[in-house]
């Protein structure tokens, strides 16, 4: 969309430093010699270029659903990307004209993948011990896991008999 980035962790890990103010926010080296000052542009702190911002050759805005505008934001609400491209308020990113034809979004499957969650697994049973040995087996699986065993095994499989 056009938009600088900067990734604060990567730019103090290679020695420099960074201060936050109001209005700006200022870069120094390692001997905290000032190296540049990024102004506060709405609620953002934007680096000025002279690079077009433009990703489109013709300059035109383009229109999307409020879905696509969602998925192209990185999964964020609905809500908030229609704040981001709203002419009537901040109005953050240039470029992008909300098509509210299109049906607003009812469901997304990744961010309902990205949700989804399990119950909780009782630390203590409520159920009465196995009185013989095999009478209950407990077995769990994992994986696959991202690295092989030198036998090439990706996944583990414990049993735990109740009795013992």
């Amino acid at each position: 969309l056009g938009v600088t980035l900067l990734a604060v962790s990567k730019i103090t890990a290679a020695g420099y430093s960074m201060m936050f103010r109001t209005t700006e926010c200022r870069v120094y080296d390692c001997a905290d010699k000032i190296l540049g000052k990024i102004p506060v542009t709405g609620r953002l702190y934007r680096i000025e270029t002279d690079v077009p911002t433009a990703m489109h050759g013709n300059d035109a805005p383009i229109s999307v659903s409020l879905d696509d505008l969602h998925q192209m934001m990185g999964h964020i609400s609905p809500d908030a990307a229609k704040r981001l491209v709203d002419m009537s308020t901040n109005h953050i990113v240039d470029g992008i004209i909300l098509d509210e034809a299109q049906p607003a979004p009812t469901s997304c499957d990744s961010c309902e993948y990205g949700k989804k969650t399990r119950k909780a697994v009782a630390k203590i049973s409520d159920h009465e011990r196995a009185k013989e040995l095999g009478a209950t087996i407990h077995s769990d699986l994992w994986g696959p896991s991202p690295v092989q065993t030198p036998q090439h095994k990706e996944y583990y499989m414990s049993f735990t008999d109740d009795y013992s």
